[in-house]
């Protein structure tokens, strides 16, 4: 009986089976699409802002360690949201996100903080902590301490005669320790005589300056070297001194040099500089120093006295004024004769004066000879610069007749006669060359010159002479066209000739100038030319780019031998032409 139900549930159970498995794939397919629609929408939303700050202007937000903006899609789940920023604490929470999303609201990150401690010995007048947010000040302080944000401080101390400033970096959840203990001194300062003006500036940093009169006492004073200055009037002292330990005491004396000055006659003022500071006889008290002191009474020629004073000096100075006409017409020859541009017209005229006062005086004669011998050897040194040696060497005579200084006229002398052998010795071969630097200057301009070298002839006679006998030379068979015979500046003259033949061509510059008394220089360049490979037929017969130079460059193979011949032939036969006119 239960066998046969069996059999009859089976065929029913086949046929529902697919719409089963329809039914559940369609519910799966359903539940997955409203999970995938719903799940895009879910997002996070929340602000971010800083304490005691308005907006954020960077800060990094990431969800479950990725990137992520308040309002993008964050997905369905658990979620980790952290919030950073350069100098703040971090916020992070952890949340379940579903469909709907969620709102975390804002979220404030607190600025990360850490502590400074100050302690100062001895107490500050006033105490400075300077950061990018913080700008506190404190008065008479000995100790603080401060919790800050973090970031780079400036503490700025300020004590009664100085300041110190230290720069502190505060790091999170640290403490940083700064202390100012300057070692403090005072220094007791006394003078004789009372009432000296001072002023104490310290050498190193901190920089501290005090001023006043003694007797002083100046305290809170750093420990190191100091520069005192002390004065009275033009009398200057400069100390270095070194201050320690609680006390330091300094007693300055002003002691001053004594002078006893005389003079012969009395009465007469005494300088220093623009100021008087007495008349003669008279004692002087003198601030220790270098002087020159001044001398004069009206009528009478005044005079100077150097000294040089130490403290406790005594001195005793006596001088004789002399009337000054006469010494001041030979001060005067002495100061226009000295120097580097001595003016001895000038000064032969002064010492001219003085010798009218006193014909016989040995000092006058003697400076008057010394002005006339410079005078003298002045002249003829720039006679010997312009190359007048004979008129130097008139010169240099006239001094050695003074006596003044043989020696040095015997040199001069030497050096004329050496300098004038030498100029006409110079003269001799500058005049001797130039026609061989002449030459240059005129075939440089010529095509092939530099193939071609130059030929050097010297003759005796004229220049006029030789000009003749080369036009003669040019004119014998076969003749040469001249093209220029013309006279140059500085005994010169030039010729420029052609000639041509079948199959050649020739051309010649020729300078002859008057290099001697009796001798003239014949310099010439010859330029040979034979028909080349291309002949090129003009109205006037063939044409000038027909030919080539008679050079190695230009022609080669067999010909080579017979032009170097030819070319050494016609060079030989020119000059024997030249020759049998002009010897």
């Amino acid at each position: 009986m239960a066998s046969t139900q069996t059999k009859v549930g089976l065929p029913w159970q086949r046929a529902t089976r697919p719409l089963l498995w329809w039914f559940v794939a369609s519910s799966l397919l359903l539940l997955w699409r409203f999970h995938y629609t719903h799940a895009a929408r879910a997002t996070v939303q929340f602000t971010v802002s800083l304490e005691s700050k308005a907006g954020l202007l960077s800060a990094e937000t990431t969800l479950n360690g990725r990137s992520y903006r308040a309002g993008e899609p964050s997905g369905v789940g658990w979620r980790k949201l952290r919030v950073r920023a350069p100098g703040f604490e971090p916020v992070e929470t952890e949340r379940f996100v579903w469909y709907g999303g969620v709102a975390l609201g804002d979220l404030t990150l607190v600025r990360s903080r850490g502590r400074l401690e100050l302690d100062l010995t001895p107490a500050a007048e006033s105490v400075r902590i300077l950061g990018e947010e913080e700008d506190k000040t404190l008065e008479h302080a000995t100790h603080g301490s401060f919790l800050l944000p973090t970031g780079r401080y400036a503490v700025m101390a300020k004590f009664a005669r100085f300041s110190e400033d230290r720069t502190v970096e505060i790091d999170r959840d640290q403490t940083n320790r700064v202390v100012f203990a300057p070692k403090l001194t005072a220094l007791v300062l006394n003078s004789a005589p009372d009432g000296t003006e001072f002023e104490l500036t310290s050498v190193k940093p901190p920089e501290v300056r005090v001023s006043g009169r003694t007797p002083a006492t100046v305290t809170d004073l750093p420990s190191g070297e100091y520069a005192l200055s002390m004065w009275r009037g033009r009398y200057r002292k400069q100390l270095s001194i070194p201050l320690s330990g609680p006390t330091n005491r300094h007693d300055v004396e002003f002691r001053y040099a004594k002078v006893a000055v005389s003079s012969e006659p009395p009465d007469a003022a005494i300088s220093d500089g623009e100021r008087v500071v007495g008349r003669t006889p008279a004692n002087l008290e003198l601030v220790p120093g270098t002087y020159r002191l001044q001398i004069d009474k009206d009528g009478y020629l005044g005079t100077n006295v150097s000294l040089t004073l130490a403290e406790t000096d005594t001195r005793a100075v006596a001088v004789t004024l002399v009337n000054g006409t006469f010494l001041e017409a030979l001060e005067r020859a002495r100061n226009a004769f000295s120097g580097f541009s001595a003016d001895y017209d000038r000064a032969l005229a002064d010492v001219d004066q003085a010798l009218r006062i006193k014909p016989a005086d040995e000092t006058a004669l003697g400076l008057k000879r010394n002005i006339e011998f410079n005078r003298y050897m002045r002249s003829a040194r720039r006679l010997q610069s312009a190359g007048d040696f004979a008129n130097a060497l008139s010169a240099a005579d006239a001094a050695l007749k003074l006596g003044v200084n043989d020696a040095d006229v015997a040199a001069l002398n030497d050096e004329l006669l050496k300098g004038q052998r030498d100029a006409a010795v110079a003269q001799a071969e500058v005049r001797r060359n130039r026609p061989l630097k002449k030459l240059p200057e005129l075939t440089r301009k010529l095509a092939y010159d530099e193939l071609f070298e130059p030929q050097v002839l010297r003759f005796s006679g004229s220049l006029a002479n030789v000009r003749a006998g080369l036009a003669r030379a040019l004119g014998r068979k076969p003749d040469w066209s001249i093209r220029q015979n013309s006279e140059l500046e500085g005994e010169m003259v030039v010729l420029q000739a052609e000639n041509r033949s079948l199959g050649t061509r020739r051309q010649v510059v020729l300078v002859a100038g008057q290099t001697a008394d009796q001798e003239v220089t014949l310099c010439y360049k010859l330029f040979g030319f034979v028909l080349g490979e291309k002949v090129e037929i003009s109205l006037n017969g063939i044409a000038d780019e027909s030919f080539v130079p008679m050079h190695p460059r230009f022609v080669s193979g067999f010909r080579l031998t017979t032009m170097e011949a030819t070319r050494a032939r016609e060079l030989q036969e020119f000059k024997k032409r030249i020759e049998d006119e002009l010897r």
